[in-house]
């Protein structure tokens, strides 16, 4: 961390959190423990099958697949940027894209929170500090999770963050950050901060917490007035970090 410390009240501040891979960690054993089951089954039942039916039913699992990854090539290509899956390439109603999206959404099960990073989030929320969501994950994803986990977001009627920021929620339309740009989209964090900084003008520094380098490096160079940056690797580490920024010596 290179950044020059400044002196800020906590209403001159608003730490902006990350979703998947900070407070919310991706549980790979359980998805592999599935996964291998699954492989095992359909293996077993092709062991049986004749070869021709077998490489049909083969066919059919992996041409949407095949159609999905071109067409999310297609899109990046186009618009010069990686898409977010659920919001620019699942959104057709044809089919079989909604089954498509079905499955990436069913990907929601294996996240779980970071009950070491929510508490910590709810701390700094007793102690007066703004929070607010900065996500990539769809509406509908995040929706999910929503009402899963409730006592994550939201206790004693209090919510965990003053704004959510993702794909079509109402706080992005509300600072006219619409359509939706994934956060590796071009000057993405040059146009948040500028948007937000405006709606919001007694905010000073965002403190952007995220487990992507690439994203860290993006906000500080699009957005290095506005940013104060904490690339997340453990809740330790971050809570440590977001002591120096909130109270520097």
């Amino acid at each position: 961390m290179t950044q020059k410390k400044e002196l800020l009240c906590p209403q001159q501040i608003v730490i902006a959190i990350d979703l998947h891979g900070v407070l919310f960690t991706f549980n790979y054993a359980k998805l592999l423990t599935l996964v291998t089951s699954i492989a095992i089954v359909t293996l077993s039942s092709y062991y049986y099958m004749n070869a021709a039916v077998a490489v049909i039913l083969g066919l059919a699992t992996l041409a949407p697949v095949l159609f999905v990854t071109l067409a999310s090539g297609y899109f990046a290509l186009s618009h010069g940027y990686r898409p977010v899956v659920e919001h620019h390439i699942l959104s057709s109603k044809t089919p079989p894209i909604p089954l498509i999206k079905k499955g990436w959404l069913w990907i929601s099960n294996f996240f779980y929170p970071r009950a070491s990073l929510v508490s910590l989030c709810w701390e700094l929320k007793k102690t007066g500090h703004q929070l607010i969501l900065l996500s990539d994950i769809g509406p509908e994803a995040f929706e999910i999770l929503k009402d899963r986990y409730p006592k994550t977001f939201q206790r004693n009627n209090v919510n965990l963050f003053t704004h959510t920021y993702y794909p079509n929620s109402s706080d992005s339309k509300d600072i006219l950050l619409t359509p939706w740009y994934p956060k590796n989209a071009h000057n993405f964090f040059k146009k948040f901060a500028h948007a937000f900084l405006h709606k919001y003008p007694q905010i000073k520094k965002i403190i952007f917490i995220d487990n992507s380098k690439k994203n860290i490096k993006r906000a500080q160079r699009q957005g290095g007035h506005a940013f104060i940056t904490i690339h997340f690797s453990n809740t330790r580490k971050t809570k440590a970090v977001l002591k120096s920024r909130l109270h520097p010596k």
